[in-house]
């Protein structure tokens, strides 16, 4: 087809489906009251941001994206005082993090519905002189009209999955433009660049730059926040594991896990922390039905107790993630027992835990093949497997911290993307400077 009748037909379907949309913002907001909120944005109408001689606007969908985001932001706003910024996001839970973390350096809003009056009005508004897109976070009318302004369009941290790829080729004159469109593409992985190609990308704009969450350190105040919650908590002396950012379908089958695993260790205590924590009453009506004590994460404070009786602890708070891998043993990262695709593991890498995983890890292959081969990290094909790498873990304290050890020189052959990436957009932002 046409690549500008498939953006024709695109437009026109984005235009019939803004009701649909509207619609779903309003069922999600009976849990989350942010999505019924600034809906003027999701169609443009924003402030216009405080203007310097440049000004990059960042996009980040979620909460990951934009802390994957936030390093460069605050390097960039530290390094150049002619520099201003502005960030948008899709999600209230996206927009919290933003606006708690970098309000004090950028403009914060919602990215409008991806049509063509919504997107033209919203960069007639920021106007910026690059535009960077985390991770995955593509849109045809939106690339389509900064390439009508000269606006650059970069890519930070690009990641393309096989099944995201094969979504894309579903649409394929449709995607081809657009990503012929895209000025820069900074790949993670050789991987990602290679389907990035394959999807029309040409060769002069994907580079492979690695992956900026390998450049996350931890700091001092973060290691000291986990330690008072971990004395105030009377954890000290328990055996800790964490399940992260899981999914329904998963939930059952760790705690089914947990609850064997008391049997040879009853001082065993698990921290329960779902990928979005507005599923809290989902998630203690199955802690009842499996008969266990537990706590709720918003219910406590740094001074708080948590009963010897509780077994598990519900993360029902956002952007405290990292802190709670401080508290841990080991970890499993979720999404991996069913088909979702993985998290990504280099937090838990971090804190130089065991990691733990199911055998859905598409999203994140390449990192999860690293630690793999490295044995930092463990593949477990059901919760029988992980039942019994956990008990193999807590009997030997030994065998955790030379575990940990091996995630940490992973972490550090991979680091330095954050200074390579930052360079590239210095480029599209001064060319006077050099050329890409």
């Amino acid at each position: 087809m046409n690549p500008n009748l498939s953006r024709v037909l695109y437009s026109t379907v984005s235009y019939l489906l803004t009701p649909v949309a509207l619609a779903r913002l309003g069922i999600k907001s009976r849990k989350n009251s942010g999505y019924r909120q600034s809906i003027g944005e999701r169609f443009g109408f924003i402030e216009n941001p405080v203007r310097r001689a440049k000004h990059i606007h960042f996009h980040a969908v979620s909460v990951g994206e934009t802390l994957a985001a936030e390093p460069m932001i605050k390097s960039l706003a530290e390094q150049h005082s002619d520099l201003s910024i502005s960030l948008s996001v899709t999600t209230p839970t996206g927009r919290e993090q933003a606006e708690k973390r970098l309000s004090h350096l950028a403009a914060i809003s919602y990215l409008p519905f991806d049509t063509p009056g919504a997107v033209k009005r919203f960069l007639g508004r920021i106007q910026p002189d690059v535009l960077v897109m985390v991770e995955t976070e593509l849109w045809p009318n939106l690339v389509d009209h900064c390439r009508k302004k000269d606006i650059a369009t970069l890519l930070l941290n690009g990641r393309m999955s096989a099944k995201s790829a094969k979504n894309y080729l579903k649409t394929p004159s449709l995607t081809k433009q657009m990503m012929s469109q895209i000025t820069l593409v900074l790949a993670q992985f050789d991987d990602d660049a290679a389907r990035f190609l394959q999807l029309g990308c040409s060769s002069e704009a994907v580079i492979t730059s690695g992956n900026l969450k390998f450049d996350i350190e931890l700091s001092a105040e973060l290691e000291a926040e986990a330690r008072q919650l971990k004395a105030a908590w009377q954890l000290e002396q328990r055996p800790v594991w964490i399940a992260a950012s899981t999914h329904p379908g998963e939930e059952e089958q760790i705690l089914e896990v947990h609850k064997a695993l008391l049997d040879s260790h009853p001082n065993l205590f698990l921290i329960l922390a779902p990928r979005h924590p507005d599923r809290r009453s989902e998630l203690e009506s199955v802690l009842h039905g499996q008969e266990m004590d537990f706590a709720v994460r918003s219910d406590l404070n740094a001074n708080s107790h948590i009963s010897e009786n509780a077994k598990v602890l519900l993360v029902d708070t956002l952007g405290e993630l990292n802190k709670f891998y401080g508290l841990s043993d080991l970890a499993f990262v979720g999404g991996s027992l069913i088909p979702h695709g993985g998290h990504n593991p280099i937090e838990p890498a971090l804190w130089e835990l065991p990691i733990l995983t199911g055998m859905h890890c598409h999203n994140f292959m390449e990192i999860t093949d690293q630690l793999v081969a490295a044995g930092s990290l463990r593949q477990c094909a059901n919760n029988l497997d992980l039942r019994e790498r956990i008990s193999e873990l807590l009997r030997s304290k030994d065998m955790r911290e030379q575990i940990g050890k091996s995630s940490h020189l992973v972490l550090q052959a991979n680091q330095g993307s954050l200074k390579r990436q930052k360079a590239l957009i210095e480029r599209l932002l001064y060319p006077s400077a050099g050329s890409v």
